[in-house]
């Protein structure tokens, strides 16, 4: 967030999470058009309480402006578990259908979208998925949060062989 000043104020306090109990219990950044720079403590969502100092030095925390939940931060991916079930063959191949089902977690912003790629095609949105045809198949799977962070993909190389052999 940007806060703009008046020429009469040397700068603001910030402080985050909870109210301010004392003139100085926050970080003062002198300011001389916007107050820039602010890092919030760690993931999640943060309020922020504001409050001014002018150039003689007074400020008064009691008139601090709270911003409740104003900034969010999420530096991590979401984390999604994928569950394979199917019928398993010889040599790690499958007998029949490869079922897919996936269940993603983020607990900073929370999760956007959970997304599969069957051999390099289009991504589909979905949370779970059914691959029921013969060959040999490659499936991406990632998920993304609210803030824009993708994990890196989950990558399954599956076979699947439904024919009998022939004599």
């Amino acid at each position: 967030p940007r806060f703009t000043r008046t020429a009469a104020h040397a700068g603001a306090y910030v402080r985050f999470d909870s109210p301010p109990t004392s003139p100085s219990d926050g970080t003062f950044y002198p300011a001389n058009e916007v107050l820039e720079g602010l890092q919030v403590p760690a993931e999640g969502k943060h309020s922020v309480y504001v409050w001014l100092r002018d150039r003689a030095g007074n400020d008064d925390y009691t008139t601090a402006v709270a911003l409740p939940e104003a900034l969010w931060y999420d530096g991590r991916p979401p984390t999604t578990v994928v569950t394979v079930t199917g019928g398993m063959g010889q040599n790690n191949g499958y007998r029949g259908p490869v079922g897919f089902s996936m269940s993603a977690t983020d607990a900073a912003s929370g999760v956007a979208e959970t997304r599969w790629q069957l051999d390099g095609g289009e991504w589909t949105a979905g949370n779970a998925f059914t691959l029921d045809s013969d060959g040999q198949h490659v499936v991406r799977i990632v998920s993304e949060d609210e803030a824009g962070n993708v994990e890196p993909a989950h990558v399954y190389q599956i076979a699947i062989d439904r024919q009998p052999p022939l004599a």
